[in-house]
């Protein structure tokens, strides 16, 4: 009986670690790279659709560092990725509305 007592209470301190952890450390990592992908594929679907320049020079154009971005033009549509694909954002460029 009190090994279970032990256990559950193990159980919960690494579940508090866990909470404090994502809470003051993984959300906002996450809440940014959702921002930053937003961003750079705007950024991106403009560069390519409206100013008409090619992927390498829009990828140049960023001040930061994106070679951990993984950015996908297909047609219209412009992805980036970051984490594996775990945050995603897409921009679409839709002619004569920009």
């Amino acid at each position: 009986m009190k090994i279970v007592k032990v256990i559950i209470a193990i159980g919960l301190v690494l579940a508090l670690i866990a909470g404090a952890a994502y809470a003051f450390w993984l959300k906002p990592q996450l809440d940014f790279a959702n921002v930053a992908t937003a961003f750079a594929a705007k950024k991106v679907c403009s560069c390519l659709h409206v100013a008409e320049m090619s992927l390498d020079q829009c990828r140049a154009d960023f001040t930061d560092d994106v070679s951990m971005a993984t950015i996908v033009a297909e047609g219209q549509t412009v992805t980036v990725e970051v984490l594996g694909g775990r945050v995603s954002s897409r921009a679409v460029h839709t002619p004569d509305l920009g």
